[in-house]
């Protein structure tokens, strides 16, 4: 780790009013659900 590489905490608080990450992070959540149903389905 280099000292220039935030953590993820630091990450969150960085972009935290910040639209359009907000937006990418419901869309994974939203993907993710998806996934984990149709993985459900499958096995």
């Amino acid at each position: 780790m280099d000292e220039h590489s935030d953590t993820f905490e630091e990450m969150q608080e960085k972009y935290k009013d910040d639209p359009t990450v907000k937006v990418r992070e419901q869309y994974l959540i939203r993907l993710n659900k998806v996934m984990v149903v149709a993985y459900q389905k499958v096995g």
